[in-house]
């Protein structure tokens, strides 16, 4: 099986190699904001003095070097599970992955 990126007609020979360049295509905002919404998925909701904010701002504004080392341990973390996830892929699906389009296609038709 092979993995095609539709918006740029690439094809990779592995769910490894697919998910290397998307991971190093992914835009750093729009990697920032998956971070900040798997931490509001995990940590949800902070009350502050009667105020409440998401864990992901909370987190952004007071420790802010922690945080942007979090955004790139968190491109380390997506890798395995975008190679996972592609692996897993049936021939002729389409998955949306780090706002790509990726298919799985047999090997004879690249």
């Amino acid at each position: 099986m092979k993995y095609l990126i539709s918006a740029t007609g690439k094809v990779f020979s592995s769910a490894e190699c697919a998910a290397e360049y998307l991971t190093e295509e992914l835009a750093y905002d729009a990697l920032t904001e998956m971070y900040q919404e798997h931490l509001d998925c995990v940590y949800g909701k902070i009350d502050i003095c009667g105020y409440t904010w998401n864990a992901s701002l909370v987190f952004e504004r007071v420790f802010p070097i922690a945080f942007r080392r979090g955004v790139s341990d968190f491109k380390e973390n997506l890798r395995p599970s975008l190679i996972s996830r592609l692996a897993s892929m049936d021939i002729d699906n389409e998955e949306f992955c780090c706002g790509f389009i990726v298919v799985a296609v047999r090997d004879e038709v690249c």
